[in-house]
């Protein structure tokens, strides 16, 4: 994880919609909600087929792979019922079966969406599309964390991955950690979403939770560019009341180009 964050942001951003009193709650509650990714707007989030490298599949490494679950499951198990309950799963052909690859890929999904809550983040506070589609149409509010702390100071220690966005659904390798995998199932997206610049929070048996990170972790606060005015300032007074060293910036509409341009106001 520390090798990992080194070329992670300081900080990392989550927008909010104002009207949304469950969102409120990350700003005056310091409560971060760790959803499950079945609620994603994305129809392939967490969702990519379970597919193996189709030339990797040769009857021998099916054997290994199967020997090698069987061994890992029943520890008790002698090598020659070890030996023979592999082969006979072998002979199944079940590897290579779409119906019973497609129960595999159900199952897999339901387990992923019930053992991962997961909270997405960008990198950036003042994209256009990000304000329009997660914070009401530039209404809401985004809220700078630091990604070190959190990722670094609860037990389980929280992963942060970055969202790597491609063409191709990817594929297993045989004998791959399936955990590994499923970072990789929870993590890869079409690049038609590549806008987001994505990272995300995982942790594992935290789905539909909500996790409180002292106020130390919100670094900083942006306020919508169409958020109605008396509201902005009410909830600029609020921040510097409830917060010693938050930094708050006010967003606007670009009058040059397609933007949104941030001052800082507290």
């Amino acid at each position: 994880m520390d090798e990992a964050l080194k070329d992670m942001p300081e900080i990392l951003y989550k927008y909010r919609d104002f009207k949304n009193d469950f969102h409120q709650r990350l700003l005056f509650n310091q409560e971060l909600y760790f959803t499950s990714a079945s609620k994603f707007n994305d129809p392939f989030d967490a969702s990519l087929p379970y597919k193996y490298k189709e030339d990797q599949l040769t009857e021998a490494n099916i054997f290994l792979k199967y020997y090698s679950v069987l061994k890992r499951e029943h520890p008790k198990w002698g090598e020659s019922e070890i030996h023979e309950a592999a082969y006979q799963a072998q002979r199944k052909g079940l590897m290579k079966d779409d119906i019973q690859q497609e129960r595999f890929n159900e199952n897999i999904n339901k387990d992923i969406n019930n053992t991962f809550g997961i909270v997405s983040l960008s990198e950036t506070p003042n994209d256009i599309l990000m304000w329009s589609h997660y914070a009401n149409s530039h209404t809401g509010f985004c809220v700078g964390l630091d990604s070190k702390f959190i990722s670094q100071n609860f037990n389980p220690v929280i992963s942060l991955h970055q969202i790597i966005c491609q063409n191709e659904i990817p594929r297993i390798d045989l004998f791959e950690d399936p955990i590994i995998y499923f970072i990789k199932i929870l993590c890869t997206k079409s690049k038609c979403w590549e806008y987001e610049k994505e990272f995300r929070l995982v942790y594992r048996d935290f789905v539909n939770k909500s996790l409180d990170i002292t106020e130390w972790a919100i670094k900083e606060v942006y306020l919508g560019a169409k958020m109605p005015h008396l509201e902005k300032q009410a909830l600029i007074k609020k921040l510097i009341a409830q917060y010693s060293s938050v930094k708050v910036f006010e967003c606007s509409l670009s009058k040059s180009n397609f933007a949104v341009d941030l001052m800082r106001v507290a």
